[in-house]
């Protein structure tokens, strides 16, 4: 006979630790079976063979999920509020995590020591398999320091997730030139690096409301150079690295040839000037 995973209901679930970073554990949805009596996740073709999951919200008020590729390599996952037998739909994903066609989700709004319960499945249960899955919380956005131009720039770690206070009702500084592809500059927020480690750097760069709603952002990159005091005045259409103005609540900063000891200036947008949080992760 099959055996069933042990979290294979909602009052059975797995619960997870939520840490500073992400500590993945393993788990499988092989033999799971539907899920009745819990809202419909609104998402990815559900049609059963699902697991559970559970964390208890800390006091940031934040918890991000983050699942990881096993057999299973297209997955998705759906977060309630409530009680095991009294579950609330409060967001739905696939395809949302950096890891291939894997689910992640932030959650915010919710009630600190609230228990979030998190449904995971593969579309259409045609990928069912091992996968993995964390629960990390990320400290309140830090106040950008009136960062809407180069020389009021703030600094962030490459090396570490950074998560800061993005820009509201601050005027387009304009676009195109010096800014490269954008279009627009609505509510600048300017952020600089300077390089540890020679070699390529990519960057993952969201931008979410302080509900975990992710908006559009856009950004551009200058560099190389050679020190802090070099960036500002060397802004130029030639010093651009990289660039995007798309639609996207995420964006990726290619850095192909980064050299330890150099600098590089990036210039991130809110168009839709709703308050909220940029995260960059490396």
């Amino acid at each position: 006979m099959a055996q069933i995973p042990a979290n294979d209901d909602p009052c059975n679930a797995t619960p997870i630790a939520v840490g500073t970073s992400c500590v993945y554990i393993n788990a499988t949805n092989i033999n799971a079976t539907s899920t009745v009596g819990v809202p419909a996740p609104g998402c990815a073709n559900y049609s059963g063979a699902d697991v559970w999951f559970s964390a208890v919200l800390p006091a940031s008020g934040i918890v991000v999920f983050d699942s990881n590729t096993g057999s299973m390599l297209n997955g998705a996952m759906a977060a309630y509020s409530g009680t095991c037998g009294s579950l609330t739909l409060i967001n739905c994903n696939n395809n949302g995590s950096a890891n291939g066609l894997m689910p992640a989700l932030t959650i915010s709004g919710q009630v600190p020591g609230s228990t979030i319960w998190i449904r995971f499945w593969s579309p259409g249960s045609n990928n069912n398999g091992t996968f993995s899955i964390c629960a990390s919380t990320i400290a309140p956005c830090n106040p950008a320091n009136v960062n809407s131009s180069c020389t009021s720039a703030d600094p962030f770690c490459a090396g570490s997730t950074t998560n800061l206070c993005n820009t509201t009702n601050v005027p387009s500084l304009g676009g195109g030139g010096i800014y490269g592809c954008l279009g627009s500059t609505p509510n600048p927020a300017f952020y600089f690096l300077n390089v540890a480690n020679t070699g390529a750097i990519d960057l993952l760069i969201s931008q979410q409301t302080t509900a975990g709603i992710g908006i559009d952002v856009d950004f551009v990159a200058w560099g190389p150079f050679s020190s802090q005091a070099a960036m500002c005045a060397g802004l130029s259409a030639g010093t651009i690295v990289d660039c995007s103005f798309s639609g996207a609540a995420t964006e990726i900063v290619n850095i192909p040839n980064a050299i330890a000891g150099e600098w590089y200036m990036f210039l991130i947008t809110n168009f839709s000037n709703l308050s909220g949080v940029i995260q960059i992760d490396q």
